[in-house]
């Protein structure tokens, strides 16, 4: 089994998927998977191995769901290229830990503290403190103890904030994608494909307040 997730996430993952889902996978194998079952003879592996260790993530019943498809997706490959016989599918047929909704809305008060905090970070700056036990403690300087984020960095937490974006969608942007005067942004590569994000009032005021560069390129 550890020698097929390595193959996996060589030969498919990293060639086929995006950054994040296979940074996302790579985490499933190498900290869930490979501990639980990488001993397994890839083509003995059961159904009943494999839905003890879906069952023991319990508590976690997203992970948990992630788990089975993770591996229904490796063996689908291993399927694919002969390295287990067609069929072979331990994960077919578990099922699935019920999910609640993730959703959920900051509300205002919410909104206005992490404002509150973004202002706070670009101006005054975040403190941070030293653990003065440790012997390179004596090397770090006794004041001014806080870091000033970047413009830029505050203004990619506003966008987060005020267009629900993903992180990397914002991470990302280029200023080619962004179109001030319809108050939309154009977005090639989404996890869910191209996709149009509509500008409210405040987003465009953080666009509209960022410095562009010479040339036209990333934002942050």
């Amino acid at each position: 089994m550890a020698e097929l997730v390595d193959r996996f996430m060589v030969d498919h993952v990293r060639a086929k998927r995006k950054d994040g889902t296979a940074e996302f996978y790579r985490d499933v194998l190498d900290r869930i998977v490979k501990p639980a079952l990488g001993t397994a003879k890839a083509d003995k592996l059961t159904r009943v191995q494999v839905s003890k260790l879906h069952s023991s993530l319990a508590e976690t019943p997203f992970q948990a769901n992630r788990v089975l498809a993770v591996v229904g997706s490796m063996y689908a490959f291993a399927a694919r290229t002969d390295i287990v016989a067609e069929g072979t599918h331990p994960a077919r047929g578990i099922e699935k830990f019920k999910e609640s909704r993730r959703e959920r809305f900051l509300t205002s008060d919410e909104l206005e503290r992490i404002g509150g905090a973004i202002r706070e970070a670009e101006t005054v700056g975040i403190a941070w403190t030293v653990d003065e036990t440790k012997p390179t403690a004596k090397h770090v300087a006794k004041e001014k103890r806080s870091t000033r984020i970047a413009p830029s960095a505050a203004a990619a937490l506003r966008l987060l904030l005020f267009t629900g974006c993903r992180l990397r969608e914002i991470l990302h942007l280029r200023w080619q994608h962004v179109d001030i005067e319809r108050g939309c942004l154009f977005l090639p590569d989404s996890k869910s494909g191209r996709k149009t994000v509509i500008l409210n009032a405040p987003a465009l005021s953080v666009l509209n307040n960022l410095a562009r560069p010479i040339r036209e390129s990333a934002f942050f």
